[in-house]
């Protein structure tokens, strides 16, 4: 007998099937921590395989990131970090050498250099809680001089540098919130200009996130002008453009604070005590 139309699968079923199996794998990406980068690099190859010649097909980047509801800006970082490296030992490679997925991103895969979580050259953002935190310990945020258009959304500074206006050359000013390139020598060069204008006097106080890389040399100097310090618990989540948690950097992050005479530590220490241990 031979076999009509409705004895053959549906393309659908297919495409459901297949959306299931991207579910699975990206809870494989949010619940990983050191293996959430492999996690990724599975997840891309999977796609990889649904190519017909050198190209997906039409449309499917957006059906995958709706089916796991992230954007399709990710799911494409994915597919391009399946597709640069071809063996598990290589991404083992890249997470000694980069540690963190937006490293990945904004270094491997060619994103720019400007690497600040808060960069408009960047996708990941700092989510509001800790901007909130800093802004009450500081009674408000006057600049951030590493920042975008997008991340002012919720950092909402008086004054903002953008990386096209490169803040490392204009003035400083005020209480100061800053989470700086973290690509070296920017990191360096930020957390130096940071301490510059505070001995200055232009700037009165500032919050400042970083990895917790207390080893390296800007780590160090930072640590030693610091008033105050939480180590945050836990891994930060940044944020998508979208707003939606989206990156979990392999190592911890703290915010350090630093004050001209007259600033209130305790005033940190009660704003930050929440998220993690104040020294």
């Amino acid at each position: 007998m031979t076999a009509g139309f409705e004895d053959v699968p549906l393309f659908d079923e297919v495409v459901d099937l297949r959306a299931e199996r991207y579910r699975v794998l990206d809870r494989k990406v949010d619940a990983a921590e050191g293996d959430g980068i492999l996690a990724r690099w599975e997840f891309g190859r999977e796609l990889l395989a649904e190519r017909v010649g050198k190209q997906l097909p039409n449309g499917r980047l957006d059906e995958v990131a709706a089916a796991i509801g992230k954007s399709r800006q990710e799911v494409g970082y994915r597919v391009r970090f399946a597709e640069r490296i071809p063996s598990r030992g290589e991404v083992a490679n890249a997470i000694g050498n980069l540690g963190s997925w937006y490293r990945i991103v904004n270094e491997f895969l060619g994103n720019g250099p400007h690497v600040s979580n808060n960069s408009g050259q960047n996708e990941w953002y700092t989510p509001p809680n800790l901007i909130e935190a800093a802004r009450l310990a500081m009674g408000g945020i006057d600049l951030d001089p590493a920042s975008s258009a997008i991340a002012q959304q919720t950092v909402q500074a008086a004054s903002y540098y953008t990386a096209a206006d490169d803040g490392l050359t204009r003035p400083w000013h005020g209480r100061v919130w800053l989470n700086p390139p973290y690509v070296h020598p920017l990191v360096g060069q930020f957390i130096d200009k940071l301490l510059s204008e505070t001995a200055s006097g232009r700037v009165q106080q500032a919050t400042v996130l970083v990895n917790n890389a207390t080893e390296t040399t800007a780590g160090q100097t930072l640590l030693g002008a610091a008033r105050a310090v939480c180590f945050i618990r836990g891994r930060v989540r940044y944020l998508t453009p979208d707003g939606d948690p989206a990156n979990t950097p392999l190592q911890g992050q703290l915010v350090a604070y630093l004050t001209r005479p007259g600033g209130n530590s305790d005033s940190f220490r009660s704003q930050f005590e929440q998220l993690g241990v104040v020294l």
